[in-house]
C-alpha cells in the first residue's frame, strides 16, 4: 500500500492541494487521530460521480516538546479552513475496552484508555464546532457501520475492507 506524505503545517498544505473548481462541492472524510487520515473529492451536485478524483492525505496533529496541547486543535481548525469542505463525514470511534483483560488492573485501564478517549473526544468537539460555525453538514459513522457498508460484515477485518474498497 502506498505511503502518503504527512502534512504538519496548514500553510504548506494549502500550497499543495487542488483548488476547488467553480460550481462544485467538496466532500471530506476524516479518520480522527494524531495522524489524521483524510480523503476528499470535488463533485458537481446532481451529476453522476464518474471520473471524480479522490485525494488521500494525512495531517500530522502531533505536538513538539514545547508546544501546548491546544496547538493540535488550532492546527486542526487551520487544516479545515484551508480545505473548506462543504460536507464532512468522520469515523466515530467509540472506546470499547475488553474489561476481562484488565481484572484487578484498573490503573492500567485508565492509563491506557483515558488519554486516547479524551483526545478523540476533543477532536470531535473541534470538528463539530468548526462545522457548526461554517454551516457544514457533519455526520459520524461507527466503524462497524463503515465495515458493513464496505464488506457486508460489521466485524470484517481491516484487510477485507481495504480489498473491497479497491475492487474495480
Amino acid at each position: 500500500m502506498a505511503k502518503f506524505s504527512m502534512q504538519r503545517d496548514p500553510r504548506v498544505y494549502a500550497k499543495g492541494i487542488a483548488i476547488k473548481p467553480p460550481d462544485t462541492k467538496r466532500a471530506l472524510g476524516i479518520d480522527l487521530g494524531t495522524n489524521c487520515g483524510i480523503a476528499f473529492c470535488d463533485f458537481v451536485p446532481g451529476k453522476p460521480l464518474e471520473d471524480v478524483m479522490i485525494y488521500l492525505d494525512q495531517w500530522d496533529l502531533s505536538i513538539g516538546t514545547y508546544d501546548s496541547t491546544a496547538l493540535r486543535h488550532i492546527r486542526f481548525r487551520q487544516f479545515l479552513q484551508v480545505l473548506q469542505p462543504d460536507l464532512i463525514g468522520f469515523e466515530d470511534v467509540k472506546v470499547d475496552v475488553p474489561l476481562d483483560q484488565f481484572k484487578g488492573k484498573l490503573g492500567a485501564l485508565v492509563a491506557r484508555v483515558v488519554p486516547t478517549a479524551e483526545f478523540l473526544g476533543t477532536l470531535k468537539i473541534t470538528l463539530a464546532t468548526w462545522a457548526e460555525v461554517h454551516q457544514v453538514p457533519l455526520e459520524g459513522r461507527a466503524i462497524t457501520q463503515i465495515k458493513k457498508f464496505a464488506t457486508g460484515k460489521g466485524n470484517a477485518g481491516k484487510y477485507k475492507a481495504i480489498f473491497e474498497a479497491n475492487k474495480p
